[in-house]
């Protein structure tokens, strides 16, 4: 039936006005419905995850999504993470991308200039029960185009802070850390007193320190806190490169005394050996793994000019601008993006916070939580985005940290590793804004 009309009454009804040739056209009309109704919609979607992870959660949303859509046939790929950006940009040249992809902070803006991520809004906007303001309002900024169009959605987010051996603290005296500590104090002298040597050979058998973090993290963690940052303006494209500052030179000297003059960074933060570490959230699993020492986290330290930390935006997803499906497309990130799917994703397996107010409880609700598990949240208060300075943002981070490790290990000067660092990337940007 169509409505309360039966087909027959309408074949008799079109017979008596329109004669035989209009009953046929509309009996092919009418029995090309079902079959209309039950074709399938193939979608393909990429992903970057650990073989264990697609088996075990992926493909038990997408089993569960098809149930649910029995029209939509989800065929899902799954790529290496390091190989995932160049094997998607060669298949995006010959028109083959698949509906949905994973997305990476660093690659976007190589994409978003090939114009390879579809705008997102009009099909937010058409669905108020998604909820974008469930999702934290910082993490969304840097997946949105130059003209504030959201291209791609993340679905973690998780801040950057110092994890510690409270054994080894205690073995050496020291009181918890606080908020109001010091690199330039309080943490240089605790990673002093927390680096021991072999009283025989003199080798260091324990170390304060892992040492500094670099690459995404280099803006929030090793600069900002003395003021000092890469580039300028920090979010965008760049307009120019900060290495050429007292302020960077001042961080670098740093941290480079840390290994060069007071010897307290080494060690193995699993093995026990180590009393500090900065890391993020995906530290807690294997730190819990390891199940080798009493351990909490605590806010990083503050610099002379700022208390800062980095925070990722984890990964997200996005439609494609090839997708021949964009409205199914949707469908399938809308709900994967979901709070309910987030909690089952990357709450409850600790892979990353989830990027939801209503999704956070899944994270910080287990077993395992150290102490003061909430400070991976109430450190956003300080916390700087990922950020992401273009299509040549890539390489000009791998210039900057092959120049600076080469200064922390002692092999040349932290004035010439900014001053060389400063040049490259000069270079690059003058490059990649076509100046």
């Amino acid at each position: 039936m169509i409505g309360n009309v039966k087909v027959g009454q309408i074949v008799s009804l079109v017979r008596m006005s329109h004669g035989w040739a209009a009953v046929l056209c509309l009996a092919a009309w009418l029995f090309a419905m079902p079959a209309a109704a039950q074709e399938q919609i193939v979608l393909t979607i990429a992903h970057a995850w650990p073989e264990v992870f697609m088996d075990e959660r992926q493909s038990v949303f997408d089993k569960q999504f098809m149930e649910k859509y029995p029209h939509i046939k989800i065929e899902a790929e799954n790529s290496g993470w390091g190989e995932f950006n160049e094997k998607y940009l060669v298949r995006a040249a010959s028109g083959t991308l698949p509906d949905v992809v994973y997305v990476h902070p660093n690659w976007m803006p190589t994409w978003v200039a090939q114009n390879l991520y579809e705008e997102l809004d009009p099909y937010i906007e058409r669905t108020p029960s998604f909820g974008i303001d469930d999702f934290f309002p910082v993490i969304l900024e840097p997946y949105r185009n130059a003209a504030g169009s959201q291209i791609a959605l993340p679905y973690g987010a998780g801040t950057v802070v110092m994890y510690y051996n409270k054994d080894l603290f205690s073995r050496a005296g020291l009181a918890p850390v606080d908020y109001a500590w010091r690199w330039e104090h309080e943490f240089l002298d605790a990673a002093k007193r927390l680096t021991l040597l072999d009283p025989n050979s003199g080798a260091v058998v324990q170390s304060g320190f892992t040492g500094p973090n670099l690459d995404w993290q280099a803006e929030g963690v090793f600069y900002a806190p003395w003021g000092a940052g890469i580039l300028d303006p920090s979010y965008g494209q760049g307009e120019r490169s900060r290495l050429n500052e007292t302020e960077a030179l001042n961080a670098l000297q740093f941290w480079v005394s840390l290994g060069q003059e007071y010897n307290v960074v080494g060690g193995d933060w699993l093995a026990g050996t180590a009393g500090m570490t900065v890391s993020g959230t995906w530290e807690i699993v294997t730190t819990n793994s390891a199940d080798a020492f009493d351990w909490d986290v605590a806010h990083v330290p503050s610099g002379p000019v700022a208390k800062s930390t980095s925070m990722s935006t984890g990964s997200g997803y996005a439609i494609t601008t090839q997708s021949r499906n964009k409205d199914a497309a949707w469908l399938y990130l809308s709900e994967y993006l979901g709070s309910e799917n987030m909690q089952f994703m990357w709450g409850e397996t600790r892979r990353d916070p989830p990027a939801r107010y209503s999704a956070i409880d899944s994270f910080v609700r287990q077993g395992g939580d150290p102490v003061s598990i909430e400070i991976f949240f109430s450190a956003t208060e300080y916390a700087l985005v990922r950020r992401v300075g273009g299509t040549h943002w890539g390489q000009m981070l791998s210039v900057h940290d092959q120049l600076i490790n080469q200064a922390l290990n002692g092999a040349i000067s932290p004035q010439e590793a900014l001053l060389n660092a400063h040049q490259q990337i000069s270079i690059l940007l003058a490059e990649q804004n076509n100046r």
